[in-house]
């Protein structure tokens, strides 16, 4: 039975690949090319460039109630006239009027037209900070198989050591030089490591499974991180904040709305005051404006219109207060952004130092669990230990060596969390983070360092 199970933990990798190149997956794919592929076809960003189309058009709409307006009245009318005293009368008339008008003075629309063109920068600055967290959900997930492929190289490892240890006992016991319970207790553990395995690969293909929703392309695997990659960060705390809450896009955005709803409180205010345009029209008609019939005539003319409102019912004050409510409201939603921000920006940095000494410790660990391993191996070939204790080093040991990949993954997150916060998680960012990655194989790898 257990070269049962070791036999099937084998194959099942192989198995793994068959299907998901049958799948139509491609074996490993960079960082970058990932993060191209999810600006692509993301629905989150494709849903905010429609935003921004309609912020855009909304502003033209404001736009062209201050520029000129022109009309054209086509009129063909068939008449029966009777009149008192007057004999019957059935005729067709004409009438075309040509109108011109040029807004002078107009401050709610001008105001509005301010308004709705802060609405559009507020929408592209939406449209960046989803971009930026898009790049952090790619960047995020394909953490997360690289840590589930450094759970699996080390369930690896101490497979191969273990299967070492089971074939060596087994030989001892052939010869008696050892006991049985022996080879039990290591046939036991080889069997506990193929569940783990198997969970293991479960977790890896739903961190997959995780990528691919994201970026819209399935992957066999991704490269590993570079053991000689730059995980480091310049600047101090106070820098990083400072640098969040001066270029963090969803901050700007809500910074342009405020401002927009200062506009619009303008806007409502100034429907008060006198509108004026200038008007010119030109009239062809041989009827009169009671369709009486005339001699055809034509009158052009030109004036300035004054339009004075004096009252609405309270409408104009009333909407007054619901313009400076939502100005309120925006001005405290940034604060409580801007306040969300600079906690998020100070956890990532200190995560981010913890994560430094995080990787150290682990390097430390892993250095005294090997001396402790080499220790077991030896007082088991003198017999002074059992072979449940060497199992137990082994396991430390390659504990260890997952533990600080891991920890290396995590200063890769905090670092990019730093980067979404200071607005910079751009397209050079994301090459600078691909770059601290292996080149991809050519065929799929479980490399996950």
């Amino acid at each position: 039975m257990p070269g049962a199970v070791h036999a099937t933990s084998r194959a099942a990798p192989a198995v793994w690949v068959v299907v998901a190149l049958w799948s139509g997956a491609v074996p490993a794919q960079t960082l970058s090319t990932l993060y191209r592929d999810a600006l692509a076809g993301h629905p989150a960003l494709q849903v905010q460039e429609r935003v921004v189309d309609r912020a855009i058009a909304r502003h033209d709409q404001a736009a062209s109630r201050l520029r000129p307006q022109a009309t054209l009245n086509a009129n063909v009318a068939y008449n029966d006239f009777r009149g008192e005293g007057a004999p019957r009368a059935e005729y067709d008339s004409r009438r075309n009027v040509l109108q011109v008008r040029q807004t002078l003075l107009d401050i709610p629309s001008l105001r509005q037209r301010e308004s709705e063109a802060l609405r559009v920068e507020q929408s592209r600055r939406e449209r960046d900070a989803v971009r930026m967290e898009t790049a952090y959900d790619v960047v995020d997930r394909y953490l997360e198989v690289l840590s589930a492929n450094a759970e699996l190289r080390s369930l690896d490892a101490e497979r191969e050591a273990v299967d070492g240890q089971l074939a060596r006992l087994r030989r001892l016991y052939q010869r008696q030089l050892t006991k049985v319970t022996e080879v039990l207790e290591a046939e036991a553990y080889r069997v506990s490591l193929a569940a783990r395995e198997v969970e293991a690969r479960n977790a890896k293909a739903i961190a997959l499974e995780r990528l691919r929703e994201t970026t819209g392309t399935a992957v066999l695997d991704v490269p590993a991180l570079r053991e000689a990659a730059p995980l480091q960060s310049e600047g101090s705390l106070d820098e990083w904040v400072r640098r969040a809450l001066d270029v963090n896009p969803r901050l700007q955005a809500l910074q342009f709305a405020a401002d927009a709803e200062e506009r619009a409180v303008a806007a409502t205010r100034g429907q008060h005051l006198p509108l004026i345009a200038l008007s010119a029209s030109k009239t062809w008609s041989n009827a009169d404006s009671d369709s009486r019939r005339n001699p055809p005539y034509n009158v052009a003319s030109i004036g300035v219109q004054l339009t004075l409102p004096l009252y609405e019912g309270g409408r104009v004050d009333a909407a007054t207060r619901e313009a400076v409510a939502r100005r309120a409201i925006a001005l405290e939603q940034r604060e409580e952004k801007r306040r969300e921000i600079e906690r998020q920006v100070r956890s990532a940095f200190l995560k981010m130092q913890a994560d430094v000494a995080r990787i150290e410790a682990t390097e430390q660990t892993r250095l005294a669990y090997e001396r402790s391993r080499d220790a077991q191996q030896k007082g088991f070939e003198l017999g002074a230990v059992t072979v449940v204790d060497l199992l137990d080093a082994q396991r430390r040991l390659f504990r260890a060596g997952a533990d600080r990949a891991k920890a290396r993954h995590e200063l890769v997150r905090s670092l990019t969390t730093l980067h979404v916060h200071g607005g910079d998680l751009d397209d050079q960012r994301i090459e600078e983070l691909s770059g601290w990655m292996e080149r991809p194989a050519s065929g799929p790898t479980t490399s996950g360092g």
